[in-house]
C-alpha cells in the first residue's frame, strides 16, 4: 500500500531581529537620557553638551558655539550649569525607570556618586570635580548597556555595547 500525500512548502521561520535592536529600557527613557547625553560639535572634536541640563534652555547661555574651539576642551568657567542640574536630571532619570529596589547617594567634598536598580535600569553616576561617569544597563534583554565618561577637559569616552541573547524560557 502507498499513501501519496500533498507536497507541503514550509516557510522558513521569519528571522528574529538582533538583540540590539529589541525595544527595551532604554528605548523607554530615551526622553530622559537624550538630556543627558546631548552631543555637539566643538571644531573638529566631540563634547558633552553641559549646556542642555537647565530645566529651561537659555538660548544666551554662555559657552562655545557650534564649530568654535576651545583650548583644553570644554570651558567649564563659561558654563553656568553644574552638578546639581545634572543631578537632577538623574533623579528623573530614576522616576522614569520605575522601581526602584535599591539605591544609595554619596556626597563629599565636591563629589556625588549615586546608583540605583530596578525597574529594568541599573544606573550609576559618579560627579568628582568636573568628571563625569555615567553607566546605564538593561536589567533584562535585550541587555544593552551605555557608559559615558567626561572629563571637563574635552576627553569623552562613549561606549555602548550591544544586547545579550534572550534567556529561553
Amino acid at each position: 500500500m502507498c499513501v501519496v500525500a500533498p507536497a507541503v512548502s514550509a516557510s522558513p521561520p521569519a528571522p528574529k531581529p538582533a538583540a540590539a535592536l529589541e525595544k527595551g529600557k532604554l528605548q523607554e527613557i530615551s526622553a530622559e537620557t537624550s538630556r543627558l547625553l546631548r552631543l555637539s560639535w566643538c571644531g573638529p572634536n566631540l563634547r558633552l553638551d553641559r549646556r542642555c541640563w537647565a530645566s529651561q534652555p537659555d538660548e544666551d547661555a554662555p559657552g562655545p558655539e557650534q564649530g568654535e574651539p576651545v583650548p583644553n576642551g570644554f570651558d567649564q568657567t563659561k558654563c553656568p550649569l553644574g552638578p546639581s542640574q545634572l543631578w537632577e536630571l538623574f533623579g528623573r532619570l530614576k522616576s522614569a525607570a520605575g522601581y526602584a529596589a535599591s539605591s544609595s547617594t554619596t556626597t563629599g567634598e565636591g563629589n556625588r556618586f549615586g546608583q540605583f536598580s530596578g525597574g529594568g535600569l541599573e544606573a550609576r553616576l559618579a560627579l568628582t570635580g568636573p568628571r563625569i561617569e555615567l553607566s546605564l544597563r538593561e536589567e533584562r534583554p535585550p541587555g544593552r548597556a551605555l557608559e559615558l565618561c567626561e572629563d571637563g577637559e574635552g576627553l569623552l569616552r562613549i561606549s555602548i555595547s550591544g544586547g545579550r541573547p534572550a534567556r529561553p524560557s
